[in-house]
């Protein structure tokens, strides 16, 4: 059970260890105030941590919680790599932006999206275009939105969630649950019809740190698919370019997904495309480095739970309780273990980029 207490004291405690080890590392804050209350009417905040040379080429921009609750792991490892002093090293040649909490709502109140219900890694597009669609969706609509929550409706969801992925496979299945839908507001994986508040802040974030770069790279941390504490990242691109196989040859596990098409969902509205972009006369590089927990018909049992919460249930309710317990350990893993080794592998993953980096301004000694 988690209750409205459990959930700010996280939020409070993850935060506070957070901006503390900024301050300890010599980092510039900015407090980003978020329009909304926490659980129990705490303020929440993106905050902001900047340190290294500002005047340097390379920027190492490293995010956590665009999908808040994934935050507290994200958050949590932003801290470790503060605390143990990783980003110092490379202080003579790069600047780092530390953002913790893009989805403070969602980190707050241990929900994956936003005050509006969107999933904020979907909500990164040209709103004056038309929108995408997702016909796989339309198929599951009824089996991820069910309007009562008992365990017949659970087994009818899962049965259902089952035989599409036996039938069209993984990707279609990732395609057509997490690629977003831009029509049913209440539904899960809801990408929005207009910029969120977060996008909004981030862009501006952008605006004020990236332009001047020679070299930036967006590591965006988050947790949910894959093999349990597995750290892969995630890039959208194409195999045979130089970059990709740059990347692959430094990362190793690499999943990567090509640019979306016209009316494709399965890239659409994702930060990282949008970021390299925008910014496309830059060296550019955004990825997800994305943490395995459960399987992934545990993961959206807990994120249909969630989201009939919001619009159904009763978040004060047992039931409210069990299903916040449900969704937060679909995303964090109590485990000294699976930390120890999620720490590790994004030590090696920003070493392995900022290596990258300097290796493309620096000329190896003869």
């Amino acid at each position: 059970m988690i209750n409205r207490q459990q959930m700010s004291a996280r939020y409070e405690t993850t935060r506070n260890d957070f901006v503390k080890a900024m301050k300890a590392a010599g980092g510039r804050l900015q407090h980003i105030l978020h329009p909304s209350k926490g659980p129990s009417g705490e303020a929440l905040f993106m905050d902001v941590g900047v340190l290294g040379n500002d005047d340097a080429d390379n920027l190492m921009l490293i995010t956590s919680g665009t999908h808040g609750v994934e935050g507290y792991l994200g958050s949590e490892l932003q801290t470790q790599l503060l605390n143990s002093g990783v980003p110092e090293r490379y202080f003579a040649n790069t600047a780092f932006v530390f953002v913790s909490g893009v989805n403070p709502y969602g980190m707050a109140w241990h929900r994956r999206v936003n005050e509006n219900n969107v999933d904020l890694n979907r909500n990164f597009l040209d709103f004056n275009q038309k929108l995408p669609t997702n016909e796989g969706y339309d198929l599951l609509s009824k089996a991820v939105n069910p309007t009562s929550l008992n365990s017949e409706t659970k087994l009818a969801a899962r049965k259902e969630m089952t035989l599409f992925l036996e039938r069209e496979g993984l990707l279609e299945y990732i395609r057509a649950l997490s690629g977003g839908q831009y029509h049913c507001p209440q539904g899960v994986q809801f990408g929005g019809q207009e910029a969120q508040w977060s996008v909004v802040e981030l862009k501006k974030l952008w605006s004020q740190t990236i332009p001047n770069r020679k070299s930036v790279v967006n590591i965006d941390l988050h947790s949910g698919l894959g093999n349990w504490g597995e750290g892969v990242v995630m890039i959208n691109g194409q195999e045979s370019d130089k970059r990709i196989q740059d990347i692959q040859a430094n990362w190793g596990a690499v999943m990567v997904s090509p640019p979306p098409t016209e009316g494709d969902t399965i890239m659409s509205g994702v930060m990282g495309h949008f970021l390299e972009s925008q910014y496309a006369s830059l060296e550019v590089v955004a990825a997800v480095l994305e943490f395995g927990t459960l399987d992934i018909e545990s993961v959206a049992s807990a994120m249909i739970a969630d989201n009939w919460l919001c619009h159904h249930g009763d978040i004060d309710s047992a039931q409210g309780q069990a299903i916040k317990r449900q969704l937060f350990e679909a995303f964090y893993v109590e485990d000294e273990r699976y930390r120890r080794q999620a720490y590790d592998r994004t030590v090696q993953v920003v070493q392995s980029a900022i290596a990258l980096q300097l290796a493309a301004i620096v000329p190896e000694e003869c």
